[in-house]
Order: structure tokens, then C-alpha cells, then sequence
């Protein structure tokens, strides 16, 4: 049987059968879509010659079910067609207020487009326009935005220059030879006249006091005739962001002057021989000059006239020197000096990028007035960059400066939530003056709020006030709860404020404290007792020589403990007691000969670091198992008949933690009344021996049982510790599979001799 042909639909025998129906499809679905919306979309539908009469008698059909729900033509782009003519018949959609006709062949446009239309947008671009209709275009009093760039204009309609709200005006190639020298547009705010054919720009242009944008590349300006040479009461002075007029002739003197907001200018490919530019320019960031004819550098460009420079390009002049103070500017990001007659700076220096250009211009300021350069060059630029840090932290409530040398503290904005000073010089009096913590009346806006307090490498250890420095912060800022004071040359953790003596614990919030590289020769316990909410204590790198002050710390939260590289010699054994929710405790390089054997019993504790320690009781092979093992190596060290736990610790203070191996498997109990496993005493039980039998005196194979046991269970506590590699699981799987099998061949043998003995 044959197989049957696959049929494939032929989509050309059906699209003969389209033709203008598929465009008037389209169409009727515009126009259903803007009865709902009030926008007419008819871009991109293949539309030629006249503009369709179903358009422009939309108002007078009815797209809606119901008439009265029908929405008005409020916006119509008829963009990327062929039409060539627009009907005047337009002048029926007397609600439309945008017009978009971009990419056609428009030649003309009718009257009553500007007359009958509210218009507040006109978008024209790459049409075939020779000429706007003059009289209706002045009516058009709404007008805000019109855009006929890349036509065929040859002149503008003098009734233009007098739309009153008129913002954005883009003529830009085209062919136009002048511009009106009456400007009545108040609002204007971007003007784009690029690509024409204009010689110069009028003088009436600076009527238009509000213009932020100017674009006019790629003309024939020449004279301009001081146009931009404006008094300090002009607008142009704090309005005018952007002006762009590179690819003309302008020259021999281009003179700028007073234009305080100016952002970016643009001068590149003229015949710019003195770039005059008086005043100073506070947010100038960016200057392309490059392509003229400059000999001399711009004064107004280094860092005191113009502090925000971030680009600078003068590459292609005829520059012979560049003044050493330009090596101050901070925010210089970009330098271009190709092309220039230099001799003091050689062309590989120039192309080596703006930061080793910037250090050898300031090795060349030498001498007295060298450094009083350097360090108001420095001042200046430490004070605007403070400024924009304290305003923003006045928005975010968060402030954070690094690395500025302070000596004193800058006025704080209220509110703050959190204050970092990294790396400055501050001293601990500096410190409480500037917070306000130093009179009887607190700064309440400061002191209420802040909770993250970050003043690392700083000298807080120098002054009268050090000495109480920590009790003066958590008195004077009860929302506290992040202090880092590490590396301040501290000696002591004190409490009594300034003045003051503590009185009892309080409520303190403090969380997080990091004191570490000061020089603290005491565990400040009285801060733990001060704090019940403290969790996290770091005193790495201190002179940490005892812990005998952490009996004080009585019912502490504390979780992680931090003494590394110290010089701890001796743990007391009732530590656990004191802190018994603690889970990790950081003791590397300290001069530790022995732990504590009731430290086993410590089940809170699961990370405990021992490294560089002088451990004598302890091998480091052990050390390097971890602290489960290390524990059930302590527990193993009490003597006969004494509990894990030390007997002078309270009952209360028994520290709650991990659950034992046994636990975890769901045994009821874990020990037998003798001290011995359970499961060696109930073996003993079940085989008529005493099962309350002394383990001292119940014989070598009772004491291997009760090893063992303890092995097991240590080994499957540490099976059972988080990030344990796989390498290490396999290794102890493996050994407790051998303890496993040691312990059933002692318990068989102790069955056997029981059993021998009966």
C-alpha cells in the first residue's frame, strides 16, 4: 500500500485572496482598540498615499456596542507607512493631543492639524517636509513637544519662535541656513538644531532662560558671538546642563562664563585657539575639546574651578605645557593629551592612563607652595566629599566614611542608624564629643536611634575619656547593638562612664561586640553580666592572660567566644556553668597546657579551635578530629564516680545542648545506674550478673566494655557533626564499624563467662 503524500498548507494561494482586505482588517482593529482605549495605532500596517477618510471620521461612525462607552481619538501614530498627504479633514479628531507620523513621505501638512487639534506632541521625523504651515503652526498655543528632524526644511515659520509652551523643539537635519532672532519660548528646554546649514546663532536665543539642552554639531557656526557670556542672574546659570557644539568653525575665542550647572561641554572639532572659560563650574564632569587649536590650558578646568571633572580631552592641540595642579583633581577619571607638542611628559606617560599621569603632574609641585597646593587641593576635596556623604546619610540614615583621616567628628545628621569610621585618627574624647555624649543631655536625635556602631582603626585608646570609653557608649546610646572597637589601642573594657559608676545590669541591647588588636588584659566579664543579649564576643589579639572574670557572666547568652592568639594558660572548670548556651569558642594560639576534664560534659559547645597550643594531656592528632572527640576524650578523664558536670556548678546552670549519640537513636536512657552503657549493663542483667556492680572492680573485660561503648558513641557524634567531608565520613564509618564489632566480641565474651560461671 502506498504511502500517503504529507499535505502542507500553501500559504501564498492564500494570501492572493488578502490583498487590501488584510490592510482594512487591520485597520477595523485599530479602530475597535482605540473605541476602548482612545489611541489610534496604525503604524506599521502598509498604509499609502492620502491618510484613510475612515480615520479622520472616526468621531462620526461607531466602533462600541454601546455609543456612549466609545472613547475619543486622544493620540494617533501613523508611523513607518507610505502616505503622502494628510487630509484636512484631520481637523475632525478635535480631541487628539498627540500626532506621530514618523517614516512616510509626507511633503505637507494641512492647516487645520494645528488649528482644529489641541496638539500637545508632533513628531514629524523622517518625513519629506519643505515647509511648515506658518500662520496655523502660531495657533497651535498648546504645543509642548514638536520634532520635524530629517526632513527637506529649508526655513522655520516665525510664528514658531513664540509658542509659549513649547519644551522641546528638534530640527535637526535639515537644511536650514538662520534661525529668528525673536525667541518668545519661556519654557524651552532641549534644542536640537544639529546637522544643518547655520553660520551662527542668534542673540534671542538667551530669552529662552529655562533651556537645559543645546545640540547644534555638525553646522558652520563661526562668531557666536559671546552668546554664552551671560550675567549671574540669567537663567542659563543654574538651568543649562548640556551644551554640544563640536563639528563647526568656531574660533579663534570661544568665551563661556558663569554657567554654575553646567555638566558637559562639547567644543571637539573647531578652531578653538583660546578656550576662555571664566567663572567656576562646581559640576562640570566632562570637556571635549579635542581637534582645535588651544595653546594655553584652561585655568578654570583644575580642581578649584572645576571639582567634579571626571573626563577631560584636549587631545590634537597645540598645548605645550599642562599646569602640575591638574594632578589634584580626585575625581579625573579620563585624560586625553594626544597629539600635543609636549616636552616635559613623555607620549608613553600620557597613554599609561589618568592615575600615573596624575602622580607625576603632582611630583612636580615642589616646594612651600607645593604643599600648601597638595594640602588645599587634599582639604578641599576631603570637605566635598564629607558633604556628599553626610547628605545622603541624611536620606538613609546610614553613614559610612573610610579611610579619611578625621581628627574629629563631622556634625552628625539625627536619625542615624548606622555610623562607620574606618581608618581615621579620632581619639576617645573626639569620639564623645562628637556623638553629644559628653554633656548630662545626650543628643536624643543621635542617641536614640543609632544601633550599629563601626569605629575600627581608629585611636580611641588615646585621651582622658578612654579609660570609660565602652560604659559611656552603652549608657549614652541604649539602642546599641553592633560595637566594633577593634584595633584602638584599648587597655581595659570598663564600664564606669565617664564620671560615672554602672549600676546594675540593665537592658542593655548590645548583640555584637568586636574588640580585637587593642591591648585587654582581662575577659570583661562584668560586660556579660550587662548584657544578656550579648551573642557574639570577640577579643582576638589582645593580652588576655585569665578567665577568672567570667564568673561574673552569670546566666549569660553569649554563643560565640573569640580569645585567638592571646595568652591564655589556664580554662577554669566551671566555665561551662557560666556560659551554657555557648557554641563556638575561638582558642588558637594561646599558651594552653591542659583542658579541663569537665569540660566534657560541656554539650552546648560543638566547635572549640586548640591549634598552636602547648597541649600536653591531648594529642593533636586528636585535636584535628574535633571537639566531640576531644570531649569524649575529657569524659573519659573523670574520675570514678564523678558526674561530667563539675559539682560546684548549680544544678540550674547544667548546660542544655546536642542530645548524645544514644539519644538520637531513640534509646530511652543512656547510662546504666554504674556509669557504664546501658546496653553492657543490661547484658550483665539478662546473664544473672549484679548489674550495680562497682566498675572498678568488675574486671578487665567490664573496663574494655565501658571503653568501647565510649568510643562508639564518640564516634557517632562526630559521624553526625555538620561539615564533616566525605573523605573524613568514610574514614570514621569505617572505624566504627571496627569498634562496633571489638564491643559485640567483648559482650559475647562476657555472655560466655557468665554463663561458664552458672
Amino acid at each position: 500500500m502506498a504511502s500517503q503524500r504529507s499535505r502542507v498548507r500553501n500559504d501564498n494561494f492564500f494570501r492572493k485572496e488578502e490583498g487590501a482586505q488584510s490592510v482594512q482588517a487591520k485597520v477595523s482593529r485599530a479602530f475597535q482598540l482605540c473605541a476602548e482605549c482612545g489611541t489610534l495605532n496604525l503604524s506599521s500596517n502598509g498604509l499609502a498615499g492620502d491618510l484613510p477618510a475612515s480615520v479622520c471620521g472616526f468621531q462620526e461612525a461607531s466602533w462600541s456596542q454601546n455609543w456612549w462607552e466609545q472613547c475619543s481619538v486622544l493620540k494617533i501614530d501613523i508611523s513607518h507607512n507610505s502616505l503622502e498627504r494628510i487630509p484636512p479633514e484631520i481637523g475632525n479628531l478635535s480631541d487628539c493631543a498627540a500626532f506621530v507620523a514618523v517614516s512616510n513621505r509626507l511633503t505637507s501638512l494641512p492647516g487645520e492639524l494645528f488649528e482644529n487639534l489641541p496638539l500637545k506632541q508632533l513628531n514629524l521625523r523622517q518625513n519629506m517636509l519643505e515647509a511648515l504651515p506658518g500662520p496655523q503652526l502660531a495657533r497651535a498655543t498648546s504645543l509642548v513637544e514638536l520634532v520635524v528632524s530629517e526632513n527637506c526644511l529649508a526655513a522655520l515659520p516665525a510664528g514658531l519662535f513664540n509658542l509659549g509652551c513649547l519644551e522641546v523643539l528638534d530640527v535637526s537635519g535639515n537644511q536650514l541656513l538662520s534661525l529668528s532672532d525673536s525667541w518668545a519660548c519661556s519654557k524651552l528646554k532641549r534644542l536640537d538644531i544639529s546637522r544643518n546649514r547655520l553660520t551662527k546663532l542668534p542673540g534671542g536665543l538667551q530669552k529662552c532662560s529655562s533651556l537645559r539642552e543645546l545640540s547644534a554639531v555638525g553646522n558652520a557656526l563661526r562668531d557666536l558671538e559671546n552668546l554664552f557670556d551671560v550675567e549671574l542672574a540669567h537663567g542659563w546659570c543654574t538651568s543649562l546642563v548640556s551644551l554640544d557644539l563640536s563639528r563647526n568653525e568656531l574660533g579663534p575665542t570661544f568665551r563661556l562664563s558663569h554657567l554654575e550647572a553646567l555638566d558637559s561641554l562639547n567644543v571637539a572639532s573647531n578652531k578653538i585657539e583660546l578656550l576662555n572659560l571664566l567663572g567656576s563650574f562646581p559640576r562640570l564632569s566632562a570637556v571635549l575639546a579635542d581637534g582645535n587649536r588651544i595653546r594655553d590650558f584652561p585655568q578654570a578646568l583644575l580642581p578649584a574651578g572645576a571639582p567634579s571633572l571626571g573626563t577631560l580631552s584636549l587631545a590634537n592641540n597645540d598645548l605645550r605645557s599642562i599646569p602640575p595642579e591638574l594632578g589634584l583633581s580626585k575625581n579625573l577619571k579620563r585624560i586625553s593629551l594626544e597629539g600635543n607638542p609636549l616636552r616635559s611628559i613623555r607620549p608613553e606617560l600620557l597613554r599609561s592612563g589618568a592615575e600615573k599621569l596624575k602622580s607625576y603632574l603632582r611630583g612636580r609641585l615642589e616646594g612651600p607652595a607645593g604643599d600648601e597646593a597638595v594640602q588645599a587641593g587634599a582639604d578641599g576635596e576631603l570637605q566635598s566629599e564629607l558633604f556628599l556623604h553626610l547628605r545622603t546619610a541624611a536620606a538613609t540614615h546610614q553613614l559610612k566614611l573610610e579611610n579619611l583621616g578625621l581628627k574629629e567628628m563631622p556634625t552628625l545628621p539625627p536619625g542615624l542608624r548606622l555610623l562607620k569610621l574606618l581608618g581615621s585618627s579620632l581619639t576617645a574624647d573626639a569620639l564623645i564629643a562628637g556623638l553629644g555624649l559628653a554633656s548630662k543631655a545626650p543628643n536624643e536625635g543621635l542617641s536614640q536611634d543609632l544601633s550599629q556602631l563601626d569605629l575600627g582603626r581608629n585611636s580611641l585608646g588615646e585621651g582622658h575619656s578612654a579609660s570609660g570609653l565602652v560604659g559611656t557608649l552603652l549608657r549614652g546610646l541604649p539602642s546599641l547593638t553592633d560595637l566594633d572597637l577593634s584595633f584602638n589601642g584599648l587597655a581595659s573594657i570598663d564600664l564606669h562612664g565617664q564620671g560615672q559608676t554602672w549600676s546594675g545590669p540593665g537592658k542593655l541591647a548590645l548583640k555584637r561586640a568586636d574588640f580585637s588588636g587593642n591591648a585587654v588584659v582581662a575577659l570583661p566579664g562584668a560586660l556579660l553580666a550587662a548584657c544578656p543579649a550579648l551573642r557574639e564576643l570577640r577579643l582576638r589579639r589582645n593580652r588576655i592572660a585569665s578567665l577568672a572574670e567570667a564568673e561574673l557572666a552569670v546566666g549569660s547568652a553569649l554563643n560565640t567566644l573569640d580569645l585567638e592568639e592571646n595568652q591564655v594558660s589556664s580554662l577554669p572548670p566551671w566555665l561551662p556553668g557560666r556560659l551554657p548556651q555557648l557554641h563556638t569558642l575561638l582558642l588558637a594560639n594561646n599558651e594552653i597546657a591542659s583542658l579541663p576534664a569537665e569540660w566534657g560534659g560541656w554539650t552546648s559547645l560543638q566547635a572549640v579551635s586548640l591549634t598552636g597550643n602547648p597541649l600536653r594531656n591531648i594529642r593533636q592528632a586528636l585535636v584535628a578530629k574535633g571537639w566531640p572527640a576531644i570531649a569524649a576524650h575529657l569524659r573519659d578523664r573523670l574520675p570514678e564516680g564523678q558526674s561530667d558536670l563539675p559539682a560546684s556548678m548549680p544544678h540550674a546552670a547544667r548546660p542544655l545542648g546536642r542530645e548524645s549519640a544514644a539519644a538520637r537513636r531513640g534509646d530511652e536512657s543512656t547510662s546504666s545506674p554504674t556509669g557504664l552503657p546501658l546496653d553492657s549493663a543490661v547484658v550483665r542483667a539478662a546473664l544473672g550478673g549484679p548489674a550495680s556492680q562497682d566498675p572498678g572492680s568488675a574486671g578487665p573485660l567490664d573496663a574494655r566494655i565501658s571503653r568501647l561503648s565510649s568510643n562508639v558513641a564518640a564516634l557517632e557524634d562526630e559521624l553526625h557533626a555538620p561539615g564533616m567531608t566525605r573523605a573524613r565520613q568514610s574514614a570514621v564509618t569505617h572505624s566504627l564499624r571496627m569498634k562496633r564489632a571489638e564491643l559485640l566480641k567483648a559482650e559475647q565474651e562476657l555472655r560466655r563467662r557468665s554463663q561458664t560461671n552458672s
